[in-house]
């Protein structure tokens, strides 16, 4: 089963959530919605991505769910 890595800056306000293990050797692109995306450098691969500005709100919980996926296709 697949670890996901979700770590929460309050100071930063940001939200970050790795899908695979972080390499020493990643690429970070910031995309127009206060994203960045978070990618192996030599396979382009998506590791995770960063949330700007996110501060929750304790009324509004944030809910995750978890769906795994098989790396194959039918």
């Amino acid at each position: 089963m697949a670890k996901i890595k979700i770590m929460h800056d309050q100071i930063a306000e940001s939200l970050t959530i790795y899908f695979y293990e972080p390499t020493n050797n990643h690429l970070c692109e910031e995309t127009d919605d206060g994203m960045i995306l978070i990618r192996d450098e030599k396979t382009k691969k998506l590791l995770g991505f960063e949330l700007l500005y996110y501060k929750p709100e304790h009324k509004n919980p944030l809910i995750i769910e978890s769906v795994s996926f098989s790396e194959k296709t039918s």
